[in-house]
């Protein structure tokens, strides 16, 4: 699979040992010869740091080698500015220094910012600076990704074993934002913008604006529920008070389910996708009714196609975007033709 010979493997693989980025596991009896030693990763081989910065919410979180999080610093009390957005991020990178042990601190190996609030190539050198305030210096590596793409790679570095190679991410989130996997990489195309889906125009929508953003977001809800006088403050911060408001949410789902199909029919035709993965800040139960919607629409639309995606739940929710981050510069340094 590789073209390595078995010496080079061996080589490899202690080197990869020493450093404390593999570990053996139990040895396993087969048949014939001598018992096998399975390779695993070391969960606290490595460790990465994921911001994620947007107008309602920061959050600075400490992953593992394997995904886990292991810290998580986060405010969504505050409407955010950047300036507001940069002193949190740096209260929070000070706070959770301080609870770092000297092994972990050594063992951070970059971190990987999303930052939907601000420029975020005129703000590239003040996120930078989340290094200096974690305490692990300046030259700790910083990566930056659009919130989509963080959460397509999530789900492609710690997602479920069952999503294939190749897959159309949306995650529904304050806007809706997307990811393209391709041969099991994220495809980030030529200006960084592959699988920018929030201004994709829709049809037959009578509305003042067609962009799917604008219809499918959890702002696009939050406004439309206004509209009609009710308030939906406590879905940013409660996933349990979405019951309370099971009108708005199933009049935006009935809005936003067929929307969402004209997107997958668009994106289907151009790049014959197997898989569609949809996430976001929600109930599982709402998630899974987007799911199902968005497939009934697909059906209807095209009953003979032989090559309709199939769509499926991302793993992550509320966690999608931030852990998205921080799995950046685990990609940039340890996945090839990342």
């Amino acid at each position: 699979m590789t073209g390595l010979s078995v010496q080079t493997v061996s080589v490899i693989s202690r080197e990869l040992e020493e450093e404390g980025l593999i570990r053996r596991g139990e040895k396993r009896k087969g048949k014939v010869g001598q018992p096998s030693v399975p390779l695993q990763l070391a969960a606290d081989g490595a460790l990465f740091v994921g911001l994620e910065v947007e107008a309602k919410k920061v959050e600075l979180i400490l992953v593992n080698f394997v995904g886990d999080i292991l810290d998580r610093i986060c405010s969504t009390d505050a409407q955010f500015t950047p300036e507001t957005a940069r002193k949190f991020a740096f209260f929070a990178a000070e706070e959770m220094s301080r609870r770092l042990s000297q092994g972990q601190s050594e063992k951070i190996s970059g971190i990987g910012i999303t930052d939907a609030l601000t420029d975020t190539d005129c703000w590239a050198k003040t996120w930078s600076l989340v290094g200096t305030k974690l305490g692990v210096g300046p030259d700790c590596p910083s990566h930056f990704g659009k919130e989509g793409s963080c959460a397509c790679n999530a789900e492609l570095i710690f997602g479920s074993e069952h999503v294939p190679k190749h897959f159309l991410y949306i995650h529904i989130g304050h806007a809706v934002s997307g990811g393209l996997a391709i041969e099991g990489h994220l495809h980030q195309g030529c200006t960084g913008n592959a699988g920018s889906i929030d201004r994709f125009p829709l049809e037959g929508i009578d509305r003042p604006s067609n962009r799917l953003s604008d219809m499918c977001s959890l702002d696009g809800l939050w406004n439309s529920a206004a509209a009609e006088g009710t308030c939906l403050n406590d879905i940013w911060v409660k996933t349990q008070a979405w019951g309370e408001f099971s009108d708005p949410v199933a009049c935006w789902l009935g809005d936003a389910a067929p929307a969402i199909a004209q997107v997958v029919i668009g994106a289907n035709a151009l790049i014959d996708l197997p898989c569609v993965v949809i996430d976001g800040p929600m109930p599982k139960r709402l998630r899974k009714s987007i799911v199902l919607k968005v497939e009934e629409y697909l059906a209807d639309s095209n009953p003979s196609s032989p090559n309709r995606p199939n769509v499926v739940e991302g793993s992550f929710g509320p966690d999608a975007v931030v852990l998205g981050a921080a799995s950046l510069p685990l990609s940039k340094l340890f996945m090839l033709d990342a």
